[in-house]
C-alpha cells in the first residue's frame, strides 16, 4: 500500500469517525423541554394531522413524477426535424 492510499485509507476513517460521533458528542436536551413547555396550544388533532401529511406526500411524488416525464420524454417529429 503506497503512502498515498494509507493517507486516503486514514482519512476515510477519521471522516467517517467524525460523521458517526459528531452527532452523539453534540447531543444536548431537545428545545421543546424547556419550561414553557406546558404553555402549548394543542394543534391538529391526529387525523387532520395525517391526512395533511398523505396529502403533502402525495403532491411531492406527483411532482417527482411529472419532473421525470418531462426529462425522459421523446422529442416529436417536429423537434427532431428543427422545425
Amino acid at each position: 500500500m503506497s503512502a498515498f492510499t494509507a493517507g486516503r485509507a486514514a482519512s476515510r476513517a477519521a471522516l467517517s469517525a467524525l460523521a458517526t460521533g459528531w452527532p452523539l458528542a453534540v447531543a444536548t436536551t431537545a428545545r421543546a423541554d424547556h419550561p414553557m413547555a406546558n404553555v402549548r396550544t394543542e394543534g391538529l388533532s391526529p387525523l387532520a394531522l395525517a391526512l395533511v401529511t398523505g396529502g403533502l406526500a402525495l403532491a411531492a411524488v406527483l411532482l417527482v413524477v411529472v419532473i421525470a416525464m418531462l426529462l425522459t420524454r421523446t422529442p416529436s417529429a417536429s423537434e427532431q426535424a428543427g422545425e
